[in-house]
Parts: structure tokens; sequence; C-alpha cells
């Protein structure tokens, strides 16, 4: 027998493909975007939150009396977003910080530590890179990481340092510094994160409960904000860090109303080759 009830009911499931993109051109750290380039892309997010931001008034003839008109106050929207996964812009955002891309000048290049623990043969050891002289120190460990001794008497050459034959066998820390001279990217905390306004877009699956079908539920923000903040915990035993975007979408006058965003469900999923 053919189903005969015609509605449907829905049930919101993945969201995926939210790209936020720049509102007119703008600035951010040492880049231009011009209006509507992505700034930043989450093919799929692990969790979030769509939230309006709606106030309910009344007017009363006065006090004591019940309401005789009552009507939302429409003020923003806001929307979180958390993603396990960092990328170089969306941690600079996050951090508060401006992203510079480094390496193409010479007073780019920066002096950067390491450490490295290595046995010596024939009275010396290989580094992985060329050490800066000034910042050379050795150290003749017991073999398990303890370090038992400074070595005063070496001699570094390019990428070698020279010890002497007589700690053939044994295990020395090499702590020096060397130059980078690849291409990097700078985090400059204390600048600022994104000079001008973005829009964002997202979509999501739209579960018929009636048919089993997907469809596709497409929404935009057409002005926003991004008033994020770090929290970073690092240690063998930490969680994953997770980067919360808090997003508020600013209402714009279109066609003489004021909107915040709009919300599109779609009559097919367009993405079914996903």
């Amino acid at each position: 027998m053919e189903n005969t009830n015609t509605q449907e009911y829905f049930g919101l499931k993945e969201l995926h493909s939210v790209v936020i993109r720049a509102r007119g051109s703008l600035t951010f750290g040492n880049r231009q975007f011009e209006d509507g380039e992505p700034v930043l892309y989450f093919e799929k997010v692990q969790i979030s939150n769509l939230k309006e931001g709606n106030k309910i008034k009344a007017a009363r003839g006065g006090w004591g009396n019940y309401p005789h008109v009552i009507w939302q106050d429409f003020n923003d929207m806001t929307f979180r977003i958390s993603e396990g996964v960092l990328s170089k812009m969306s941690f600079s955002i996050l951090s508060n910080a401006g992203i510079f891309d480094k390496g193409d000048k010479v007073e780019d290049i920066i002096k950067v530590p390491k450490r490295e623990s290595l046995e010596v043969y024939d009275g010396r050891v290989k580094l992985m890179r060329t050490p800066l002289e000034e910042k050379i120190f050795v150290y003749l460990t017991d073999g398990n990481g303890l370090i038992i001794d400074k070595i005063k008497e070496f001699v570094p050459f390019e990428n070698t340092i020279e010890v002497g034959h007589e700690y053939d066998g044994q295990v020395i820390v090499v702590d020096y510094y060397f130059n980078y001279e690849r291409n990097y990217s700078q985090y400059v905390l204390g600048s600022k994160r994104i000079d001008g306004l973005l829009t964002l877009e997202g979509k999501a699956y739209f579960k018929d409960d009636i048919y089993g079908m997907n469809k596709t539920f497409f929404f935009e923000i057409p002005k926003m904000k991004i008033t994020s903040n770090l929290d970073v915990i690092m240690g063998e035993k930490a969680s994953p860090t997770v980067s919360v975007f808090n997003i508020v979408g600013l209402p714009i006058k279109e066609n003489n109303q004021m909107v915040v965003a709009k919300m599109n469900l779609l009559s097919e999923d367009i993405d079914s080759d996903i």
C-alpha cells in the first residue's frame, strides 16, 4: 500500500564543508584576501552549536497589567565549531596571532636550538645540523641519559664535533643552535587577528525519517566576527588539542528586513558522491 503520510520529519546529521570567507578585502599578517576568498575550510566538524540570540519583549499598559503586545527582539547569532586538528590559519586565529610567511630574506633566518645524544666513533660525532660555534655545549653521559661531566675541549668542524679518541664508545650529549634558512610561518602574539569581517557557509545532512532519504541543509551567515581564544594543554596524558571557534553573526539589512543567518533545506543530497 502506498504511504499516504505526507508529513516529513527530519533529523540533522553530520556537519561538513564549512567555509569561512573574507567579507570584502582584508589583511591577515602579510596575507591579502579578496572579497569572497576562503580563509578557513573545515571538511568535517566534530561538534557544532548554532544558537539564536533572541529576547522576548512585551508591552504592558502599566504595573501588574497583562502584556498587550509580545514580540521577539532578534539580536545576533552565535555559532560554535570544535575541530580536533589545527591548521596554520586556525591556530593563528585561535591564538590571536598574526601569521607571517618567512624565509625569503636574509633577516628571516632564525636560530633554532637542538640537542642530540650520540656515541663517539673515531674520536668524533656527526650532528644532524651545522652548529653555530658560539652556541655549543658538550656533555659526557653514563650511557643512560644521565650527564656525569662537561667536556670543555672539543673542535667543531661543519656538522662534526671532535672530542678525542679517549671518548670512543661513550655517549655524549651535544646542545647547540643552528641557523634555519628554509621557509617557515611565524605567529606574532599581540598582533591583530583579522582586520575585517567574514562570512560563513556550511552544509549538513538531513535525514528524512519517513522515506530514509538524505537531503542537504545549507546555511549562511553573511556577516560575522570570530571571538575565539586558544587553550592548549600538552603532555603525555593530555587530550589532543581541540580548536573551538566562537562565531558571532551580525545582522544586516536585506530586502527591507534584518537578516543574521539564512538556512536552506534542499530537495536532494547534492554531495552524494562524497
